[in-house]
């Protein structure tokens, strides 16, 4: 199966055949995503294995975004094996430079809000003003989380090959 014949991915697209709120989504969605995942990087699960006498065999920190963040990964590929690398490429790359960002950027919570709230705002008129109906979330929040950034990958691939 390909990700344009899944019933979730379908049921999201539906909601954007608008060119401009379409552009409006493939940049605000990965932005939701990475001002959500600059917050879940601040929550951190320490894995580890020790033996006797403390003697620590394996160590490994695991924020709440990079595990969220496989998930998501893990879904794309069931649903489409083609997805795996530029799914991993996009996750990665939104992972690492909201990791960075809260580790080495002065107010990150305060910026990060910030643009997640514009992003939601842009997405709204885009949905308002452009397209004329009603936000997928509406009728579906599990199905639009999952399938949103998948969405955004896809339309800004077709936006690239014209």
């Amino acid at each position: 199966m390909t990700v344009k014949d899944n019933i979730h991915y379908n049921f999201y697209k539906k909601y954007h055949k608008n060119k401009i709120n379409k552009i409006i989504h493939i940049f605000c969605i990965p932005l939701i995503v990475w001002s959500l995942s600059v917050f879940l990087n601040s929550v951190v699960f320490q894995i580890s294995l020790n033996y006797m006498f403390n003697l620590n065999l394996f160590s490994l920190n695991l924020t709440l975004s990079s595990i969220l963040l496989s998930i998501y990964l893990l879904i794309y590929t069931i649903i489409d094996i083609n997805c795996f690398i530029p799914m991993s490429i996009y996750l990665f790359i939104i992972w690492l430079s909201s990791y960075l960002f809260l580790q080495y950027s002065s107010f990150s919570f305060y910026y990060a809000l910030l643009i997640n709230l514009f992003s939601w705002i842009m997405q709204f008129i885009g949905h308002g003003i452009f397209e004329g109906n009603r936000p997928a979330l509406m009728d579906s929040i599990k199905q639009s989380f999952l399938m949103a950034p998948l969405f955004s990958y896809y339309e800004f691939k077709e936006l690239l090959e014209g």
